[in-house]
């Protein structure tokens, strides 16, 4: 349920539970294995203010931007505890392992926009990263995975550290990669960008899809073009075949099929 004050004490008396509780008993065997590696190693660390705060369906939505306007503090001792929570997980996680990507989910608004604006957002959300933020500045990928039009919130979003967007699911013409990057520069890489609904449309929409767009995405640098969002049961077996042959012909590595 929606974040209460009762809740914020039990998250302030568990805050200090010993990281090897949380990170598990097998932990420094994990980790040792993970040094020597053949893959990408990912740290998916905080899930965004509005899951962090309890939403979970539209009354709650709706709840808690009552609670952003009448009870901010609530809404700041939260996010303060999550983020602190998370930078001690990361701090222990990078003194034992090198990380390949750090990511920070945030389900925010829809194709119109976030439900907050930036200055907001900055407020309660971003403030709260910024210590998480800056001890991760080593790690290569700092991804912010949005599930919205966020482009008013991307300034804001670069100057407190993050180098990665993963946009999913925006079908807006604000948040088209070939657009973000000519305004962005190669200084916001980008994962993502080929819109799912083309999966959906045939052969015919996958080819348009992706040769309008990979190509002068690879060309511009700093890109991984992929689907923008899960690859559902609705999305036929031929259809995603299809699209990752393609992938593989224009991008030069092999599909994993």
């Amino acid at each position: 349920g929606l974040m209460t004050r009762a809740e914020l004490a039990t998250w302030r008396s568990n805050l200090d539970r010993p990281l090897a509780e949380r990170l598990g008993p097998d932990w420094p065997q994990r980790a040792s294995a993970w040094r020597h590696r053949s893959h990408l190693l990912e740290l998916p660390i905080h899930s965004g203010l509005f899951l962090t705060m309890g939403v979970g369906d539209g009354a709650a939505l709706e709840a808690f931007m009552y609670v952003l306007a009448d009870e901010p503090q609530i809404v700041q001792e939260a996010m303060a505890l999550q983020g602190e929570l998370a930078r001690r997980v990361t701090a222990r996680v990078l003194a034992d392992v090198d990380l390949d990507m750090l990511s920070f989910s945030e389900p925010i608004g829809d194709n119109h926009g976030p439900l907050i604006g930036p200055a907001m957002y900055h407020t309660f959300a971003l403030k709260t990263y910024q210590p998480i933020l800056d001890l991760a500045r080593p790690v290569p990928a700092i991804v912010f995975m949005t599930y919205a039009n966020a482009h008013c919130l991307l300034p804001d979003v670069m100057a407190a550290g993050f180098n990665t967007l993963w946009a999913m699911e925006t079908e807006t013409t604000a948040m088209d990669y070939r657009r973000l990057r000519q305004e962005f520069g190669p200084g916001l890489r980008l994962i993502g960008g080929i819109d799912l609904d083309a999966l959906l449309a045939g052969d015919a929409a996958i080819d348009q899809e992706l040769r309008a767009k990979v190509p002068e995405l690879l060309a511009l640098g700093g890109c991984v073009p992929l689907a923008d969002g899960r690859v559902r049961a609705s999305v036929p077996w031929q259809a995603y075949a299809h699209y990752r042959r393609l992938l593989e012909q224009l991008t030069g590595t092999p599909a994993q099929i």
